[in-house]
C-alpha cells in the first residue's frame, strides 16, 4: 500500500489468564459487604457501586432511596424517600405474591408511590447468577384492584404509608414459595440495591 512492495507482519494474538470465578459459599452474598469490598451479586449491567458505601438492610430496616438528578451536576444524587420492610414475602393467591412495605417521602415533590418498581430475587447461586428475578406489578389501571397496595397513593414530603408491593409469576408459571425469595431490590433503574428478606446466613437457595 505504500509502494514499497514489502511486506508488513503484525502479530495480533494475545494471551490473558482467565480470571478465578467468583464463589459463593452456600449461595449467600455475604461477601458483598466484606473489607476490602469485592463484586458482588448484583443485578444484570447494575452500577451499584457507583453508591460508595452499600447499606446492609433487612426486614425492618429503613433506607433512604436515592434519586440521580440532572442538577446542579449529572452525578448528584438526593434523598427520595425512605424504605422500610415490614413483613416476610407471603402469598396472596397461588401466582401472586407480596411484600408489605413503609415508605416516606424526602422530596419536595409529590411522591407517586404506584410508579415505584422493585424486584424479588432468588439468593445467588454458587457464582453469584441471580435464577429468579420478578418485577412488581404496575399498579395504575386493571391493576389496580390489588388490596392494600400502593395504587392512587401519593404522597407529600414528610408522610408515609404501608401497603403491598405485589409480583406475579412470569407467564402464568407456578408460584414458588416465598422462602425462595430472599431479596427484594429496590432504587433507580441499573442502581438497585438488596434488602436481605432472611436472616444474613441463612437466606434460601
Amino acid at each position: 500500500m505504500d509502494g514499497s512492495e514489502e511486506f508488513i507482519q503484525v502479530d495480533l494474538t494475545r494471551s490473558m489468564p482467565v480470571p478465578e470465578r467468583l464463589r459463593f459459599e452456600e449461595g449467600k452474598i455475604g461477601t458483598l459487604w466484606d473489607d476490602p469490598a469485592v463484586d458482588g451479586v448484583q443485578i444484570p449491567g447494575s452500577r451499584w457501586k457507583d453508591f460508595g458505601q452499600i447499606p446492609v438492610a433487612g426486614i425492618g430496616d429503613t433506607v433512604t432511596v436515592q434519586s440521580p438528578s440532572l442538577y446542579p451536576a449529572p452525578d448528584f444524587w438526593q434523598p427520595w424517600f425512605d424504605l422500610t420492610v415490614v413483613e416476610p414475602v407471603e402469598f396472596f393467591d397461588n401466582q401472586t405474591l407480596r411484600v408489605l412495605l413503609r415508605i416516606t417521602s424526602r422530596q419536595n415533590e409529590e411522591l407517586r408511590c404506584a410508579g415505584l418498581d422493585y424486584l424479588l430475587s432468588s439468593a445467588p447461586d454458587t457464582y453469584g447468577r441471580l435464577h429468579s428475578l420478578w418485577k412488581s406489578e404496575y399498579l395504575d389501571g386493571a391493576n389496580a384492584a390489588f388490596p392494600d397496595s400502593f395504587a392512587g397513593i401519593s404522597l407529600a414530603q414528610g408522610e408515609s404509608h404501608e401497603g403491598y408491593a405485589y409480583f406475579r409469576t412470569p407467564d402464568g408459571q407456578e408460584s414458588l414459595s416465598p422462602p425462595s425469595f430472599s431479596f427484594l431490590w429496590y432504587g433507580a433503574y441499573l442502581m438497585e440495591l438488596p434488602i436481605f428478606l432472611a436472616t444474613q446466613g441463612n437466606v434460601s437457595a
